[in-house]
């Protein structure tokens, strides 16, 4: 190793005792030793220098969507490295201290959902001084603002239907929540499942109410609340046939039959025959107050049953449908039913055994141009109605066999066939 100059070495010699404390040479110590104690310490000196604060990676722009968030980092060398970042926010000409980034990287909080530019820069200080990093830019897009671009409309149901209820809207990551204010309340609450831009209502209740719903559409621009679209409820009524139960139409195809009633609408009609040579009927309208139905095809004296039903009950009318041209003892016949059945059923209960007798009775009084014709025309309309409604029953009552649903039937052909033989004789 070289030696260092006298002068030189003494002053090391005398700065190395102060700093690390050792005492001085003992005086029997020879001048090399002196010498080669000095260079020693010198040289650890200049090992453990304190090296200077640099930044070896600087920090990095970033560009970021409305509300995220950034992180920005830095590489520095050095000891006893300490940071803290700065923001020169939009519009501003310095630089601030963002308080608590005092670390080696930062992070921006959630931004706001504008579009905006901010820079950023970080200020690192060690035990050999200071240095300050590039500015770098935040650069941050607005999402598009979440935004109801159709409401949705107010609807009116009957009791026991469903609704549906739709939004449209614009926006980005869009999530929808229906809310209902039930009946009787004054505040909203959220339906269980409800996340589409349309609802359908459960099956209301047949009962007379209103409701109000209305939704919540939350997007990455932000949210929105729809306005308020009602529901109403009206509920059904049972509906009332009021027509009278015998119709005299003309027989032929197109012939129209108005049958009068009071809550009507919206209730289902059917339509069946008990003949084996029925008047088909179809239902060409159905207001609140009538049912309007039409002959398809003409037959004999028909019986055809008019059921109308709703979710509050039904009406049942059976009408009998007879050629205008017949005798008004048709009709009589009928409505006495209708004011007496007790009293028809009395009058005709021993009828079957006898039956065949009538038939022959009648053809016989035809034969014979007998003026009391009519007479046996009454009886056999009124041999008609009761075995028309005699076979109806037993085809709607699910105890009676077919055996003897099917001897009814019979009587009531075999009934309706006379009086139509008379009637066109």
């Amino acid at each position: 190793m070289r030696t260092l100059p006298r002068a030189a070495a003494a002053l090391a010699l005398a700065s190395a005792l102060t700093v690390s404390g050792l005492a001085a040479a003992p005086a029997f110590a020879s001048p090399g030793a002196a010498s080669l104690t000095a260079t020693t310490t010198v040289a650890r000196l200049a090992t453990t220098a304190v090296a200077a604060t640099k930044i070896t990676a600087q920090p990095v722009s970033a560009n970021i969507r409305g509300t995220a968030r950034a992180t920005f980092r830095v590489k520095a060398s050095g000891t006893k490295l300490r940071y803290q970042w700065y923001v020169k926010a939009p519009g501003k000409t310095n630089f601030a201290a963002i308080k608590g980034a005092t670390a080696a990287s930062y992070t921006t909080p959630a931004q706001a959902n504008r579009t905006f530019k901010a820079q950023y820069r970080v200020v690192v200080s060690g035990s050999r001084g200071k240095v300050t990093s590039r500015a770098v830019t935040l650069s941050v897009k607005a999402y598009a603002a979440t935004k109801i671009t159709a409401q949705p409309k107010a609807a009116s149901i009957r009791g026991t239907q469903i609704a549906t209820f739709s939004v449209k809207a614009t926006g980005e990551g869009l999530v929808y929540q229906w809310q209902v204010k039930a009946p009787g309340k004054s505040s909203y609450v959220s339906v269980k499942g409800a996340t589409k831009a349309s609802y359908t209502t459960p099956k209301q209740a047949n009962k007379t109410a209103t409701s109000a719903y209305r939704v919540l559409v939350s997007g990455k621009g932000g949210k929105a609340t729809s306005a308020e679209a009602r529901l109403k409820v009206t509920a059904w009524a049972k509906p009332v046939l009021t027509a009278a139960k015998a119709v005299r139409v003309e027989f032929k195809k197109g012939t129209r039959i108005t049958v009068s009633g009071k809550n009507l609408a919206g209730a289902s009609v059917a339509l069946g025959s008990v003949t084996d040579q029925p008047v088909v009927l179809k239902r060409v309208s159905v207001s609140n107050t009538a049912i309007v139905l039409e002959v398809t095809s003409a037959g004999m004296v028909d019986v055809n049953r008019l059921v109308v039903s709703n979710p509050a009950g039904r009406a049942v009318a059976d009408l009998l449908l007879m050629s205008k041209h017949a005798p008004e003892s048709h009709a009589a016949a009928w409505d006495m039913m209708v004011d007496d059945e007790r009293a028809i059923v009395d009058t005709f209960g021993g009828w079957e055994s006898d039956f065949a007798a009538d038939v022959d009775f009648a053809f016989d009084s035809v034969e014979a141009n007998d003026t009391a014709l009519w007479e046996p025309v009454d009886a056999f309309a009124w041999a008609v109605v009761y075995y028309a409604r005699d076979a109806q029953e037993k085809a709607y009552d699910p105890s009676v066999s077919q055996a003897d649903f099917e001897e009814a039937y019979e009587l009531f052909v075999a009934a309706a066939n006379a009086l139509d033989e008379l009637v066109n004789y």
